[in-house]
């Protein structure tokens, strides 16, 4: 094998950890519904979606991609994400990524857009997906953000398996400053 491949089998082998680590982190948030904070706005994302226009704040009209909900979101803010595979990067603070969180916000996955993303969510049967195949990083969190990952509620939900990983209920980001 030439240096060239190995590099390109590491890439692709970081490619898998990195959608492995946002599938770890999708099921996590999706394990028990979190309390939103007073004055909150849910926005929903979903592969059918469109991002032009649109706030992401009505769960018949979601956005196309995460970053732009996360755009669109206001500090304390929820954002919920339908099943899907999102591939779509952008460039932000000069890296390319799927979402680049730059402020206090909640992202689940495990919804789906047949129920209106009611809640709870259902990472088991609804997956959700960020993968940036290769042409970035999966998700920064901007210096001054803090992100927390809660415990699984119930250990006996957490499961090993090489495209499922272990869930907790809460992932938030929040602004230190």
């Amino acid at each position: 094998m030439t240096i060239i491949s190995l590099r390109r089998i590491a890439l692709a082998a970081a490619s898998l950890v990195a959608a492995g680590a946002i599938l770890l982190v999708l099921q996590w948030l999706s394990a028990s519904p979190a309390q939103a904070q007073p004055g909150a706005t849910t926005r929903y994302v979903a592969p059918i979606g469109s991002d032009p226009s649109n706030t992401c704040a009505n769960s018949s009209t979601p956005c196309r991609t995460v970053q732009h909900a996360v755009d669109e979101a206001q500090p304390g803010d929820e954002i919920r994400v339908a099943a899907g595979i999102y591939t779509s990067t952008s460039v932000r603070a000069g890296i390319s990524q799927v979402v680049y969180i730059s402020k206090t916000v909640t992202i689940r996955g495990g919804y789906t857009i047949t129920n209106s993303f009611a809640d709870p969510p259902d990472p088991d049967r609804y997956l959700t997906v960020l993968n940036a195949e290769g042409q970035g990083r999966v998700m920064v969190v901007k210096v001054g953000v803090f992100m927390s990952i809660l415990p699984p509620a119930q250990s006996a939900t957490a499961r090993y398996r090489p495209t499922r990983l272990p869930k907790a209920p809460v992932c938030t980001c929040t602004t230190v400053t």
